[in-house]
């Protein structure tokens, strides 16, 4: 069989880029109407201009949003994945989180993304299972937690981050993220190893 031409190869490529984006769908973002647009394969424009995301340490994507007049004119840090779900996917349970359903952060395409509950998030897929077995490997799971209120009082010393999961109903998982600094808080706790 002999080889495909590449002016071919490059017709195709050109053909299935002008499909897909001739299948984009662009709706205003919610609170920015008439200023920005997101679409449902994951861009965000300030019409007409279409805004270049950068990836935060957790790795999802952001842009910066500033109006005169909205926000006082400040600047607003925004996730893609929530603009494009706030625009294009139903939540008709009011749900606050955003969920990848191929757990890759940067793929903010519409049909990618669902709305979760908080413990839905931390559970999904394979991400508790990868988590386990490093923390497995290098002993934290193990490793004795303290519980805080949110003023930094002492609330209890737990065995491991699952007794302290197990005891507030709660996931190691985020228990975890508050400990690395990626959360704030997990279940209105504070929490650390204790030392």
């Amino acid at each position: 069989m002999g080889k495909v031409p590449t002016y071919r190869i490059f017709s195709l490529s050109l053909l299935i880029i002008i499909t897909v984006i001739s299948m984009e769908i662009w709706k205003p973002v919610v609170g920015y109407e008439g200023h920005y647009e997101v679409s449902n394969l994951g861009r965000v424009r300030s019409v007409p201009k279409v805004l270049s995301p950068w990836t935060n340490n957790s790795e999802y994507q952001y842009v910066t949003l500033k109006v005169a007049g909205i926000n006082d004119g400040k600047k607003r840090n925004r996730s893609v994945h929530s603009l494009v779900a706030e625009a294009f996917v139903e939540n008709p349970e009011g749900l606050r989180e955003v969920n990848h359903k191929n757990e890759i952060k940067d793929d903010n395409r519409s049909d990618n993304l669902e709305w979760a509950t908080r413990q839905y998030n931390c559970n999904y897929g394979e991400r508790t299972e990868k988590f386990r077995e490093t923390h497995r490997r290098n002993g934290k799971m193990n490793k004795a937690v303290i519980q805080r209120t949110m003023d930094g009082e002492f609330i209890a010393r737990h065995r491991s981050m699952k007794d302290a999961a197990e005891a507030i109903g709660g996931t190691a998982s985020c228990i975890s993220n508050v400990i690395a600094g990626r959360n704030s808080h997990h279940m209105n706790f504070k929490w650390e190893y204790d030392a």
